[in-house]
């Protein structure tokens, strides 16, 4: 919906993007607090809209405020959105997906499962890459000078941080 390179932490659907949402027999969004206004527009819609939250299917894990940030807001109980950039979620995500289309679109069933499994399979060879490379680094500790948005990669791998802003808001 949005354009290339439109800061996602702050969109808002314009009415030509309700229309297409509203109509679609699928609409996958990651959910949380930065896209409250899909559940309110699903809500409301006329249509009864298959919707797809990424948050649902994911192991969540709450933003955290490590010494040394600077916040960015008040919300003490608030869980990171970036459930996509761990592997595990994303697998997890892609199983979701997967149902909703198969249920949507039941003649292509089989291309969709054939497709997820192996970008399933693609997953879990770049996870097996990631700890055998962290099997050889001498640290464990990254510092990060800008926006953090990769706690739960980081937590997959058991790496420690250090960010100068906790989230990833703009």
């Amino acid at each position: 919906l949005a354009d290339n390179g439109a800061d996602m932490h702050s969109y808002l659907p314009t009415a030509h993007d309700i229309i297409e949402i509203a109509s679609a027999d699928l609409f996958i969004y990651c959910g949380g607090s930065s896209e409250s206004w899909a559940d309110k527009l699903l809500q409301t819609s006329a249509k009864d809209t298959r919707a797809i939250e990424m948050m649902q299917y994911a192991h969540l894990v709450h933003e955290e405020h490590i010494e040394g940030m600077e916040e960015h807001h008040d919300h003490d109980d608030e869980y990171d959105e970036h459930v996509w950039l761990s592997l595990e979620n994303a697998a997890e995500i892609c199983d979701g997906i997967c149902a909703a289309l198969c249920e949507v679109d039941a003649n292509n069933a089989q291309i969709y499962r054939e497709n997820t499994d192996e970008y399933k399979g693609k997953l879990n060879a770049l996870g097996r890459s990631f700890k055998e490379k962290l099997a050889h680094c001498r640290g464990n500790t990254l510092l990060f000078a800008g926006r953090f948005a990769f706690a739960y990669l980081l937590h997959d791998y058991s790496i420690d941080y250090y960010a100068a802003f906790e989230g990833c808001s703009a």
